[in-house]
């Protein structure tokens, strides 16, 4: 059993570890952290130089498939809603969290065809290349929607780990982060947050799992101090 728990510590810090090596590869991607434009990764690369852009995509592909390990907390956080109800979310997000990799890493291909792109003047190749940006972006959040709204409603349900205010921590808000950011954070400030921004959402929504899960000798269930489990 104490095995147990230390190998589940053990997988929520790794987790944790690879969302801030993620936050690193993000910026690296814009040329690396320091004041400037709040502006998404995107805009950045056609001008960003080849070798930071190349270093943030192996970064980010190296680390993102230990979110993967972040499963097992948030896992242990809604079972007590039910195994069958917590598996769902936690399966659909195991494919988005697959499929992180890949997308990242392509950042690098993108600066490279986007750069062509705007030497060459051919708009027609930016427009494709934005196409397919996109099209993949679509296949990650359809499944991460649905799971995050799978998970706030269990937890609004009070039935698992989580206090019923934590509903909020969701992935669900990647879509919405850069744009309030933008806002409350503007440039050269907001740079330090974003291209970054998805990722600490992410971070955060691991590490609360990690925190609301970890071993002790005594568990609330919904935050009711009324209602434990061992």
């Amino acid at each position: 059993m104490q095995k147990q728990k230390t190998l589940f510590k053990i997988a929520g810090l790794l987790a944790i570890f690879g969302g801030v090596v993620c936050y690193v590869s993000d910026h690296f991607l814009r040329g690396g952290i320091a004041p400037g434009p709040a502006i998404d990764i995107v805009e950045f690369l056609p001008t960003v130089p080849f070798e930071p852009v190349l270093w943030g995509s192996i970064l980010g592909y190296a680390a993102l498939p230990l979110y993967l390990l972040g499963l097992w907390p948030l896992y242990r956080a809604l079972e007590p809603a039910g195994r069958l109800l917590a598996s769902v979310p936690v399966v659909l997000l195991g494919y988005t969290f697959t499929l992180f990799p890949g997308y990242h890493y392509s950042a690098v291909l993108y600066s490279l065809g986007l750069r062509t792109a705007a030497e060459s003047s051919n708009g027609l190749l930016t427009e494709q290349l934005m196409q397919v940006h996109e099209s993949a972006l679509y296949v990650i959040m359809f499944p991460m929607a649905t799971a995050s709204i799978w998970i706030a409603i269990l937890i609004l349900s009070g039935k698992t780990l989580y206090a019923r205010w934590m509903a909020f921590i969701s992935p669900l808000l990647l879509p919405v982060v850069s744009p309030l950011i933008k806002k409350m954070i503007p440039s050269p400030w907001g740079a330090y947050v974003i291209p970054g921004s998805g990722t600490i959402v992410l971070i955060l929504f691991i590490a609360l799992a990690v925190w609301v899960s970890w071993p002790s000798p005594k568990r609330y269930i919904g935050g009711d101090p009324k209602v434990t489990i061992e």
